[in-house]
This record gives structure tokens, C-alpha cells and sequence, in this order.
């Protein structure tokens, strides 16, 4: 099961949110997936979301439940909420930030292990935006030994040696 929260902070945030929501559930009919949506509490009731009362509560209790969390606004407000709780990237969730119009999805945290990289591919195709990924190997098409293991259910124990195989790819 995958445990996706999504938080919108404006009303046509809030509307996206409802479309990512109903999008990555059919762009993903083989998984069982929880995908809540909220909002701060002045939009929620309004909006038909569930309601926020402060992200810094919000943001620690889904950082440490959820798989992924999807921000809905500028990747600031992301970066902000999320940093007190960042330790590492083979227990992180992932975290995407998407502007409110949809136009720009931003892969933030754990690109690989958590699957950001593909989750802002999935919501930029339901949004019909651009997925901004950063990660050396997904920018050069080169294969990511991080990824790799996670998906095969294997653990990476000597992450240095990991490292190593992937600047050497890079390198060519």
C-alpha cells in the first residue's frame, strides 16, 4: 500500500490537489493507495479537504507515516516544512512540490529510493506540466544503483561503494 498526502494552501491548489488525488490513483490501478488531501483550515471546509491547523504538526506527522508527501505551492513552503525532519535518503519519504496551476513539478527528496523522480513524472503527466528532476543519472540516462536495488528489495550496505558505481557511470 502506498500512503500519499497532498496539502494545498490556496483554493485553486485545493483543486488541483482533488485532480492529482483522482489521477495518480488511475495512473496507478495495481497499487492500493491511501491519498489524502488537505488544506489550512480557513479553505478546508470550503474546498471538501480535510483540514490543517499548523503544517510544522502536519509536515512531522505525514513525514514520519506517509511514503510520499506532494505540496501544492512554491518549493519553499516545501523545503521549509520538510528540513527539521530530513535524515536520510533510504528512509525519507518522497516529497514533490507543484506549482497550483500544475506547469512545474519539482522532485525535492529522496528522487530515487523514495520515488520522487517517478512520482513528478506521474503528477506532471496528470497535470500536464514539466517533472524537474535533478539527479545526475536521471539527467544523463544512466543507470541509478540506488533505485536498482530499492526495486529489486534489496539493501544498500555499503553506500560508498554505491556511490562509487554511480560517479563511475557518470564518468562513462
Amino acid at each position: 500500500m502506498s500512503n500519499v498526502s497532498i496539502i494545498a494552501f490556496t483554493a485553486v491548489g485545493c483543486r488541483l490537489a482533488e485532480k492529482l488525488k483522482e489521477g495518480l490513483v488511475s495512473e496507478n490501478p495495481s497499487v492500493e493507495m491511501r491519498i489524502e488531501v488537505y488544506a489550512p483550515a480557513r479553505l478546508a471546509s470550503a474546498e471538501g479537504v480535510r483540514a490543517v491547523e499548523g503544517l510544522r504538526a502536519w509536515t512531522q506527522e505525514h513525514f514520519a507515516s506517509d511514503d510520499a508527501l506532494v505540496f501544492v505551492g512554491a518549493p519553499g513552503i516545501a523545503v521549509r516544512a520538510v528540513a527539521p525532519y530530513v535524515r536520510d535518503k533510504f528512509s525519507d519519504p518522497a516529497v514533490v512540490s507543484v506549482d497550483e496551476r500544475g506547469q512545474h513539478v519539482v522532485s525535492l527528496l529522496s528522487g530515487h529510493v523514495g520515488g520522487a523522480n517517478r512520482l513528478a513524472r506521474v503528477v506532471a503527466r496528470v497535470c500536464g506540466g514539466v517533472a524537474v528532476v535533478g539527479t545526475a543519472t536521471d539527467l544523463n540516462g544512466v543507470f541509478a544503483v540506488d533505485e536498482w536495488a530499492h526495486d529489486q528489495g534489496l539493501t544498500i550496505v555499503e553506500r560508498d561503494v554505491a556511490k562509487e558505481i554511480s560517479a563511475r557511470l557518470l564518468d562513462g
